[in-house]
């Protein structure tokens, strides 16, 4: 068992992939200890929902269930516990990593 530990991170999920995946980390044994900013200032959360939404015309109702999706899948986004608000003009949405897609 190895601990592991990575500060500020600010959402660059991608980047953090990439150097765990050059660890080797195994989370089944390895630990990792995240210090620092995890989500401030990231992007792939918020890169993910415009790519959602420009596939699916705008539509914020499908592309928050396909974020949704993507996240709960993710090898590693998958165990971050946080939530994400979005919103337009008509709806708005709280989406979790968990897959919840809730219309407050």
């Amino acid at each position: 068992m190895t601990d592991y530990v990575v500060g500020d991170i600010q959402g660059c999920y991608a980047g953090l992939n990439k150097l765990l995946d050059t660890l080797s980390f195994n989370p089944q044994h390895d630990k990792l200890i995240t210090v620092g900013d995890l989500v401030a200032r990231g992007e792939d959360l918020f890169e993910r929902l415009e790519a959602k939404l420009e596939k699916h015309a705008g539509n914020l109702s499908r592309a928050a269930v396909e974020l949704a999706k993507d996240w709960r899948s993710d090898k590693y986004l998958r165990r971050l516990e946080a939530l994400m608000a979005v919103a337009d003009k008509e709806k708005s949405f709280i989406i979790s990593g968990t897959g919840d897609v809730l219309e407050p």
